[in-house]
């Protein structure tokens, strides 16, 4: 894609953001709105494109990685696309674009594949849920964000100061308290049903990061 050109204008957000930060909001945008429309027509594509244990365990497999793009109500979407915006940049440019997708499609997958382990071996009744959102990933971006960049301050809700140490820990700290209040409802991931059980879950997850950044 040539530079300057109106496609590289649009992924990058006038050259603010790598375009495989832009790429991953416009393609969230995309597939969410579309998604709701296509609903409203009629058309499943929100359910082809949400996880669906009972639905992956049949072959299904391309929700691994499809059912963080798909935001089902406006906040969660602008959400989505802030927290890709604020901390995707520093995350690409650290790690590379290669790497940056690779970790944000793998997460995905591997929060999935958890899922669905979990409803097959202990609760069933996660097989039957429908999970979309890009929570869980954008969780995982964030704890490696702040692991990388431990002494950079941000403005937490736009008025807290934070360091990124802290931010890790109150990032743990609010999936925790989603996991507890959440339980093991639609719409909360993989993650969130393994903390429930414990919080072996967020102990794995800032291990692994961890072990990501280190390796930057």
């Amino acid at each position: 894609m040539r530079r300057g050109s109106f496609p590289w204008r649009i992924l990058t957000f006038g050259g603010r953001v790598p375009p495989a930060v832009g790429g991953l909001i416009v393609a969230t945008a995309l597939a969410s709105l579309g998604g709701v429309v296509a609903e409203r027509s009629g058309a499943h594509v929100l359910a082809e494109l949400a996880l669906v244990p009972s639905a992956l365990l049949g072959g299904e497999l391309w929700r691994l990685v499809t059912w963080p793009l798909v935001e089902t109500d406006p906040l969660s979407l602008l959400f989505a696309g802030l927290t890709l915006y604020w901390f995707g940049r520093d995350l690409c440019l650290a790690w590379g674009p290669r790497r940056f997708l690779l970790t944000f499609f793998g997460v995905a997958a591997a929060a999935g594949l958890v899922t669905t382990l979990l409803g097959v071996l202990a609760f069933g009744g996660l097989l039957g849920a429908v999970y979309a959102g890009s929570w869980a990933v954008l969780s995982a971006l964030v704890i490696a964000w702040a692991t990388l960049f431990p002494e950079r301050q941000i403005l937490l809700m736009f008025a807290l100061p934070m360091s990124g140490r802290a931010l890790l820990w109150v990032t743990v700290g609010i999936t925790l308290l989603y996991a507890v209040f959440g339980g093991f409802g639609a719409g909360k991931a993989a993650t969130t049903s393994a903390l429930r059980n414990g919080t072996s879950g967020v102990r794995i997850i800032t291990t692994w990061l961890r072990a990501v950044a280190a390796g930057t």
